[in-house]
């Protein structure tokens, strides 16, 4: 399996369409990041999914295979630089930092750029980049789902194989552009290990 992220500028974005975490109130917030899963070099970025281990008390990477209920990293950006604005510029790299953390539930909606794909050679889902927009842009037609993935991207797949077996199961309901202009998947979640 190649997992590629989408090719975007800077950092991942999210627009929260629906979050029944922020009525309800399932939201994490005081759990720091593992220094394991995020550094400098591999941040937390808005719209991946999480884990909150509660045993080791951080926030961790989902791996390949997920036991937890999956949150979304849905932190308000701040502003680094006065020169380089933009909801693209924001991370948090795992130094006593701690995201905040709806829990995701059935119904919920967002938009995110930070999703990947299974690309290569005959045996991947995706030839390419392009090839992934194309069956993105049939949605309406042919159901396409996002599963967590290894490195906290959601992974876009049309394989029955994959979301049948699937804890968390998002189906995507939308192809638009964020905020700052930046290519985008909307995500419905279906289910999240029955949160």
């Amino acid at each position: 399996m190649a997992l590629t992220r989408l090719e975007i500028e800077n950092y991942g974005v999210l627009e929260p369409n629906f979050l029944a975490a922020y009525k309800d109130g399932k939201i994490e917030s005081q759990t720091l990041l593992s220094t394991d899963d995020f550094t400098s070099t591999a941040p937390a970025e808005n719209g991946m999914g999480v884990v909150v281990d509660r045993v080791a008390e951080e926030v961790t990477l989902p791996g390949d295979s997920t036991a937890g209920l999956i949150h979304l990293v849905a932190t308000e950006e701040a502003l680094y630089n006065q020169f380089e604005q933009g909801l693209n510029r924001f991370a948090l790299y795992g130094t006593d930092e701690a995201p905040k953390l709806p829990l995701l539930q059935a119904g919920d909606r967002f938009t995110t750029n930070t999703v990947c794909f299974d690309l290569g050679d005959d045996t991947e889902e995706f030839a390419d980049e392009a090839a992934a927009k194309v069956a993105l842009a049939a949605y309406a037609d042919t159901a396409v789902y996002a599963v967590p993935s290894a490195n906290g991207s959601w992974r876009i797949t049309q394989d029955g194989t994959t979301t049948g077996a699937a804890a968390c199961l998002l189906k995507v309901i939308g192809v638009t552009t964020l905020p700052d202009g930046n290519y985008a998947v909307k995500l419905e979640v279906l289910k999240n290990n029955n949160a």
